[in-house]
């Protein structure tokens, strides 16, 4: 493994370890608790904190980006020469938070009940690194929904 190839997936792990952290956040008591706020294909958006404040990963002309301006960092290029993100969406079946996953309605969308009942996301990165395509990919279970009141 090159230089260039261990720092991409360095930083595809953070990625990956962010979106698994996202945290649980109730806006007020009428409202369920979720850990993703926004989803689309090459865009999620989750809560870094209890406090509701998010974070944003999106594609923007071949450059995948972080906005951690709502948690008072900055909005900064994760990866350049993108040539491909896509982001796939699958939720708890049932009542069980242990069983398999199944797509959300639309896999690459969700529709904003589905966020509340969100498991599993799945992440593939194509880019571009000295000249060559590289492909990555991870199966994230995300640790904080859906949200248990008890386990």
């Amino acid at each position: 493994v090159n230089d260039s190839d261990k720092g991409a997936r360095e930083q595809f792990d953070t990625l990956v370890d962010h979106v698994r952290n996202a945290q649980a956040y109730r806006p007020d008591a009428t409202t369920a608790y979720k850990a993703i706020s926004a989803a689309t294909a090459d865009s999620i958006t989750y809560y870094a904190n209890s406090a509701g404040d998010v974070v944003r990963y999106y594609l923007s002309n071949g450059t995948l980006r972080r906005d951690a301006t709502g948690v008072g960092g900055t909005d900064d290029v994760v990866f350049t020469n993108v040539t491909a993100l896509d982001i796939k969406y699958f939720k708890s079946p049932g009542s069980s938070y242990y069983t398999n996953t199944v797509p959300t309605s639309d896999v690459h969308a969700p529709v904003a009940e589905e966020l509340r009942f969100l498991a599993q996301i799945d992440l593939i990165l194509t880019v571009t690194i000295d000249g060559q395509a590289r492909q990555m990919f991870c199966q994230v279970r995300l640790r904080n929904s859906p949200y248990k009141s008890s386990i």
